[in-house]
């Protein structure tokens, strides 16, 4: 099972980053949780970042070992609590925190089960 989870999470973040990368639309602007993560850096550089941290840890699931899958396990913890957090404090009420919320749950049992072997 651990995989298929580090895989939805991989996938998960390759998708968000896509979707912020996208020259289509301006997405921070959008919502004040990403104003406020704008504050930290650029739309690019958060959409790069996590698209990168999802074809990263892709490559990783597919060649490494589980230490490294699990370090990368952790980063995406750490990236999901991270947007979470940001949409909890922008707008309590949109569906955006508890779904991030849900991927960074998909993190933690992927990092669990890489702990448990």
């Amino acid at each position: 099972m651990g995989r298929k989870l580090e895989l939805l999470s991989a996938l998960a973040a390759i998708l968000w980053g896509f979707w912020i990368l996208n020259p289509a639309w301006d997405t921070f602007p959008t919502s004040l949780a990403f104003r406020m993560m704008a504050r930290i850096a650029s739309e690019e550089i958060w959409g790069e970042a996590v698209l990168l941290l999802g074809l990263a840890q892709l490559v990783v699931i597919l060649r490494f070992g589980k230490r490294t899958r699990r370090v990368f396990a952790f980063i995406s913890i750490f990236t999901w609590v991270t947007i979470s957090t940001f949409f909890f404090i922008g707008n309590f009420s949109s569906t955006a925190g508890p779904i991030y919320s849900v991927i960074a749950m998909i993190a933690t049992l992927a990092y669990i089960e890489l702990g448990s072997h």
